[in-house]
């Protein structure tokens, strides 16, 4: 009874092909992480008494999340090999 129910959740998921991002990929994700970091930095700004250290944190968490972006964007488009996802 137990190896009956079991077979029914045993499927093979479909394989995925690779994957490769546009740029407007990359600048969508990037925006949406500037847009976490303003709100952080509103709420610690006006919520928290203001610590000096925070805004120059979120422009290091921020520049640094967009070069990798940029990177990783090059990456891509020098090798021409898109990744699998999985």
């Amino acid at each position: 009874m137990g190896r009956e129910k079991n077979a029914a959740w045993d499927t093979k998921r479909p394989e995925m092909g690779p994957v490769r991002y546009s740029g407007k990929d990359y600048l969508l994700v990037n925006l949406i992480v500037w847009a976490i970091l303003v709100v952080v930095g509103a709420i610690t700004y006006f919520g928290i008494d203001s610590a000096p250290v925070i805004p120059f944190l979120l422009a290091v968490v921020g520049g640094g999340f967009t070069a990798v972006s940029i990177y990783d964007y090059l990456f891509d488009r020098v090798t021409g090999s898109p990744r699998k996802r999985g």
